[in-house]
């Protein structure tokens, strides 16, 4: 099992001319002890992931867990 697991993430960010979809569907999972790079150009989203994944982007979607628990019964202290 998964210690973190993100299954068809999404999420828009404002922009001037109305939302930017920066994330479309992602999934991902991470193993205890695993070391997961994030990395892409300026612009590409990771820092919108990690904090979509951090549960501190308002409006994303999709369905996290963290240890096998989904993200509601997970308390936002623990999570982080």
């Amino acid at each position: 099992m998964p210690l973190l697991e993100a299954r068809s993430l999404t999420a828009a960010l404002p922009c001037e001319d109305g939302p930017r979809v920066v994330l479309d569907g992602v999934s991902l999972h991470a193993e205890a002890g695993e070391v997961v790079d994030v990395a892409g150009p300026s612009g590409a989203g990771k820092t919108t992931l990690l904090r979509a994944l951090a549960r501190l982007l308002p409006g994303a979607s999709g369905d996290l867990a963290l240890d096998g628990r989904a993200a509601a019964e997970v308390p936002p202290a623990e999570w982080r």
